[in-house]
């Protein structure tokens, strides 16, 4: 039986999560980027994003020694699911937006956890999958170099991060293997090397032969072989919203972001006072509905740009830490399904390019609802005067959500008020970014 498109309706989407994010996104952004001096286009090799800086050395290996935006994407997607499981291990799905400048175009491939069968709360794993896509459409590597330093890294063991220790400590049901692991100590994950080995020789479908369901299945899973088998991550162009500066896009298919589409839309008409009003009508409802139940969802951004301006944002995740909570015997657990509107999993990507679609604005990516948002009214009176955020509405927000620093720990935020490549002197970065340089 092959998964149609239309495996998953607009009702799992509710509740205004994305625009939440959204917010969040540019609270946290204008209150902890800080600006680069002295860039070239000549002498930056590109910037990677991602808040592990196991996982950002990884990007930026690529990067310096010949791989592109791609290559470093795929690479650091492949390390992330041996650094970070809990997050983004090979059991994972997700979304990414590629700005290809070559064809002045953003696509969204989604890869995303959708049920393994049905009823079933367990999420097929997508990550192999999409990033085999990502990788095979536009990176310039050969599949195995992308795969070397994950495979490694399961081999001979990382150390154990903070956040993945506290994940580990959210997770009481993972086995003893796992509970006595703590901050510092070395992983070491021998199963999960060999399942990257058989990957990186024979590709990302032996991940999805009906033998794989049918051990998985042995070991308490509920996946339907067939829908295994038939797994593919999408392509699609991505869905925008023009202003006089450019672009900003969303990810698509259309339900993923239809509400934040839509009040993005109605809030940056400024000169139409009724869009404007209903716009933020919205938000002060959105405003209304936020809960701090959303904590239960986890999830990683990560963020690739390479000189030639090749850019990618990707939101990952496991739905909550470790997903169903049992390490496989093929070295990874199992996602969280897609499933309803129960399963609030949100995946926070957007993307604002230039007129001409060759150059990023801004970027942001994340995985989740993260609570109340006390600095919206202020972003609101912000974007209703048309105004840039000043030092003292950054102030205000830090001070407001400074609290729940953790809560978005693992979001990226990139900003270029002239754009990347072109001018990457004009760029702000938040600690999870960072440039690459030419070598000398």
């Amino acid at each position: 039986m092959r998964i149609k498109k239309s495996f998953v309706s607009r009702q799992y989407f509710k509740g205004g999560s994305f625009l939440r994010q959204l917010i969040l996104l540019l609270c946290v952004c204008i209150g902890g980027c800080h600006t680069s001096p002295l860039l070239t286009a000549q002498n930056v090799k590109g910037v990677i994003g991602a808040s592990d800086p196991v996982i950002r050395t990884v990007g930026q290996n690529i990067l310096e020694n010949g791989g592109n935006a791609a290559d470093a994407m795929a690479a650091m997607l492949f390390s992330g699911a041996v650094a970070f499981p809990s997050r983004m291990g090979l059991g994972a799905g997700g979304v990414c937006q590629v700005l290809d400048p070559s064809v002045g175009r953003v696509k969204t491939l989604h890869f995303l956890p959708i049920p393994a069968a049905k009823g079933s709360l367990t999420g097929l794993p997508g990550l192999a999958r999409g990033v085999y896509a990502l990788q095979n459409t536009y990176g310039i590597l050969r599949w195995n170099a992308v795969l070397s330093d994950a495979i490694s890294k399961a081999t001979d063991g990382v150390v154990v991060s903070e956040q993945l220790a506290k994940d580990i400590l959210l997770t009481p049901e993972l086995n003893s293997s796992w509970t006595k692991l703590k901050k510092g100590d070395l992983l070491v994950q021998e199963e999960l090397a060999e399942t990257l080995h058989s990957i990186s020789n024979s590709g990302s479908g032996v991940l999805y032969k009906k033998e794989v369901a049918e051990k998985l299945n042995a070991q308490g899973a509920n996946i339907n072989p067939e829908w295994l088998k038939s797994f593919r991550a999408i392509w699609m162009d991505s869905i925008d919203v023009a202003s006089a500066k450019g672009r900003t896009y969303f990810v698509n298919p259309t339900f993923l972001s239809s509400e934040g589409y839509t009040i993005w839309k109605d809030i940056s008409t400024y000169k139409n006072f009724a869009k404007r009003a209903k716009g933020m009508k919205a938000l002060e409802e959105i405003e209304a509905e936020t809960t701090k139940e959303s904590a239960l969802f986890k999830g990683v951004g990560l963020f690739a740009g390479d000189e030639n301006g090749l850019n990618i944002v990707c939101s990952v995740s496991m739905g909550k830490p470790f997903g169903q909570g049992k390490i496989m015997q093929e070295g990874f657990s199992l996602s969280q399904a897609v499933y309803g509107e129960q399963d609030d999993s949100y995946f926070l990507n957007i993307l604002q390019t230039n007129p001409d679609i060759t150059d990023v604005y801004w970027a942001g990516a994340g995985v989740g609802e993260y609570g109340l948002v006390d600095g919206l009214k202020i972003l609101e009176e912000t974007l209703l005067n048309d105004q840039e955020l000043n030092k003292e509405t950054s102030n205000q927000i830090l001070k407001i959500t400074g609290s729940r620093q953790e809560d978005f720990h693992d979001f990226v935020l990139w900003k270029c008020s002239k754009g990347y490549p072109n001018q990457p002197a004009s760029c702000e970065t938040g600690e999870n970014m960072q440039f690459i340089f030419e070598k000398e």
